[in-house]
């Protein structure tokens, strides 16, 4: 009985630890976005940032991201990824720069990005100068489309700690890539 007993204690705590169940209630956690998604024209084996992705969290405390990476085709590659804290922006996200790092003003200050991964982000975040809003912070990717033809990303995937537990969250970022060609309402165009 008690060998029963010690197996059902590790099941119980071994769904605990992937569910993410046992993480005590207030502890912050990066909130997940609505579906959104977006398509652009590059040259072929440019590499170009991707922003817009504007990480919130919930939560008194701090987080720090352990690994960003994306869910997409082979030839669509993750170069690197930054973060802009929330104040500096004249925007809460810019979703596009032909280089990377990105170039534009709207970015915000260049020497002000840090790299993701390591990357230790507050609650609350400055609201925006309206005030109804909260910037959060500004997940900025360099990525680079390996050759000419059409690549989807399916979703932005950020591993982090919060309060010493191991969470995740899956950001589905939908991102179609015309490397070579043109972007059109149906996608991607010209051969």
């Amino acid at each position: 009985m008690n060998s029963r007993r010690s197996r059902l204690a590790a099941s119980a705590c071994l769904v605990l630890a992937v569910t993410g169940c046992g993480v005590p209630e207030g502890t912050p956690r990066i909130v997940d976005s609505n579906p959104h998604g977006w398509i652009v024209a590059v040259e072929p084996d440019d590499t170009f940032t991707d922003g817009y992705e504007l990480l919130q969290l919930d939560g008194a405390g701090t987080v720090v991201i352990t690994k960003v990476s994306i869910d997409g085709d082979d030839g669509l590659t993750l170069v690197d990824a930054l973060i802009a804290a929330p104040d500096g922006r004249r925007f809460a996200a810019v979703q596009y720069d032909p280089h990377f790092p990105p170039t534009g003003p709207d970015f915000g200050d260049p020497d002000d990005l840090v790299p993701a991964v390591g990357s230790e982000m507050a609650a609350p975040q400055l609201p925006t100068s309206s005030g109804d809003e909260l910037f959060g912070y500004e997940l900025i990717l360099g990525l680079k489309a390996e050759g000419k033809g059409a690549y989807k990303r399916k979703a932005v995937v950020i591993d982090y700690k919060a309060n010493g537990h191991r969470k995740s969250v899956r950001i589905p970022a939908e991102l179609v890539v015309c490397s070579g060609m043109r972007a059109g309402e149906a996608g991607c165009e010209g051969t």
